[in-house]
């Protein structure tokens, strides 16, 4: 297991297996690569990069900074990101499948991805499926723009 706090400072882990990992982080970016596993985060002020990951259980907190990250296939893949002032921007690799609700307070919605089901849109919120939808994906942010690709 993970468990690391930092008040003032990076952190960057590369090339890890994590039952559960927790990370916070006060003041400073957050970066995750070519990991596995399941994730809790928390950045006050900074940026969070997640990528290569294969995870399971991702719970992302963001209070004022960027979420970006790129999920590859994996079985019972479950994300929450909750982001209060900044973007999310999330690259699904191939294979990726999940049920996916997006949400903003104030931004935009972009949806990029070829093989969506059960689309629903409106300004604010929107909800479908990508593949089997085997998973789950659920990003909100408050102030700030999602992103959706595959």
């Amino acid at each position: 297991d993970i468990d690391i706090d930092v008040e003032d400072g990076d952190v960057e882990i590369f090339d890890c297996e994590s039952e559960h990992g927790r990370i916070r982080g006060e003041d400073g970016d957050i970066t995750i690569d070519r990991c596995q596993g399941s994730f809790e985060i928390a950045v006050s002020d900074g940026d969070a990069y997640l990528t290569e990951l294969v995870a399971r259980d991702m719970d992302i907190r963001s209070g004022e900074g960027t979420v970006k990250m790129s999920l590859l296939p994996s079985d019972g893949l479950e994300v929450k990101v909750r982001a209060s002032d900044g973007d999310v921007v999330m690259d699904l690799g191939d294979g990726v499948s999940a049920e996916f609700e997006l949400e903003t307070g104030d931004g935009e919605i972009r949806l990029m991805a070829a093989d969506v089901r059960n689309l629903q849109q409106d300004r604010r919120r929107t909800t479908g499926q990508i593949g089997g939808g085997g998973g789950s994906i659920y990003v909100r942010t408050d102030d700030g723009s999602v992103t959706l690709r595959q």
